[in-house]
């Protein structure tokens, strides 16, 4: 009998398991929802801290998410300030007195996934919900995000239990290495959107301008493509750009699973760019020559992800 409860209790056990792992996913998958709707309307003032293997750096950031609105100023070293609204990234470089100007969707954020992304990040990844904790004296849901193969790095996201903002984020390769992480250490909800104008806060009058022409490449112009992407990632953008200060032009192409993301550079000629394979922190790049243009690809993923892209860009109509 006492062996026959034990096996009931163990039993038992095991179905309440088995019932709260079905449950984590739909859970987690509806606070990654929450964090992206928060990125998109929440207004705030925090102080972070951004680092990887081998640097920490404390950063402010002003958002207005209604109006997409965000300014970054570094907190440590030297000072910088990045200005980032629904069009546009620019860089101010007080050092160099120059204001460098992006004209372009920006840089892709964990916090820009869409909700199809969303719905299909359990084909490539295993969500847990990992319990609760404080960030920044505020409560949080903690969501592990785990890749299935070889071609995505493992994720921990610290998501405002009120909000859903996204507190504090790690990143880890499959050693678990902890390969980037952030997390707010203060932090301001200013829930009436009282902050209308972010405006730099470096006096940068007479700094040099410098502006890069973007323009979008329509899927019927689009020279190059990626033959053999890992499983789940897709073209999410297409650009042709000129560098701030250049009159040569670069096709840009950005891949992504939702998660992880990779861009492609490719330049005519190309003589000195980057012949082989490089890392630093989260960040893995590779290139090659292909006839008379240079490959670049670079990405906050694994060195099997820009591998494998590289491998199969390929020129469309060439043989």
């Amino acid at each position: 009998m006492r062996r026959f409860l034990l096996h009931s209790v163990v039993l038992s056990a095991l179905m309440v398991g088995a019932a709260v792992a079905d449950d984590a996913e739909p859970i987690a998958q509806a606070l990654l929802k929450k964090m992206v709707d928060a990125a998109g309307t929440l207004a705030f003032t925090g102080t972070l801290v951004y680092g990887d293997a081998n640097s920490l750096d404390a950063m402010e950031v002003v958002r207005i998410g209604e109006e997409q609105r965000e300014r970054i100023a570094t907190l440590t070293g030297e000072h910088r300030e990045m200005f980032r609204d629904s069009v546009r990234v620019s860089w101010l470089l007080p050092r160099e007195k120059v204001l460098i100007v992006d004209q372009s969707e920006g840089q892709r954020r964990l916090t820009e996934l869409t909700r199809d992304q969303i719905r299909e990040l359990p084909r490539w990844y295993e969500l847990r919900l990992k319990g609760v904790d404080r960030v920044a004296g505020r409560d949080a849901r903690v969501v592990e995000v785990l890749p299935r193969d070889d071609y995505r790095y493992a994720y921990r996201l610290w998501l405002d239990r009120e909000t859903g903002l996204l507190l504090r984020s790690q990143c880890h390769n499959s050693d678990q290495e902890l390969l980037e992480h952030f997390m707010f250490v203060s932090l301001k909800l200013d829930k009436g959107q009282a902050s209308e104008h972010i405006e730099y806060t470096i006096d940068h009058r007479g700094f040099k301008e410098m502006e890069s022409e973007v323009e979008s490449i329509n899927e019927s112009s689009q020279e190059w493509h990626a033959a053999d992407l890992p499983p789940g990632y897709r073209l999410l953008s297409a650009h042709l750009r000129s560098p701030p200060g250049s009159s040569e032009s670069v096709q840009h192409y950005l891949y992504g699973d939702g998660l992880g993301a990779v861009s492609v550079y490719i330049t005519a000629g190309g003589e000195n760019g980057l012949d082989g394979y490089s890392e630093r922190g989260n960040t893995r790049m590779a290139g090659r020559e292909h006839g008379d243009y240079h490959i670049t690809v670079v990405g906050e993923v694994p060195r099997a992800t820009v591998e494998r892209v590289l491998a199969g860009m390929q020129r469309r109509g060439a043989r």
